[in-house]
């Protein structure tokens, strides 16, 4: 896994658990930079979108005003889901 990937509910099985832990795992690295070959995301929690100089891959807005989580896909802002 290279991107963020939705994080699965878990079942009643030893495997759905592991399933979810690997999710969580591959998240947690992609966010702190420990995978794929992009510097740790950023988070900004501000009012106004983060100006397009100071913003990379990866990183996430919360919106200060309406608590919305959005992550910059390097052309624009996009809800997180």
């Amino acid at each position: 896994m290279s991107e963020y990937s939705a994080i699965p509910d878990p079942g009643v099985t030893l495997e759905s658990v592991l399933d979810v832990v690997r999710a969580l795992k591959n998240n947690v690295e992609l966010l702190t930079g420990q995978r794929g070959n992009s510097p740790a995301a950023r988070l900004f929690y501000q009012a106004d979108a983060p100006k397009f100089s100071e913003t990379r891959n990866g990183d996430f807005w919360l919106q200060k005003n309406t608590k919305t989580l959005l992550f910059w896909d390097g052309l624009e802002w996009q809800v997180f889901t």
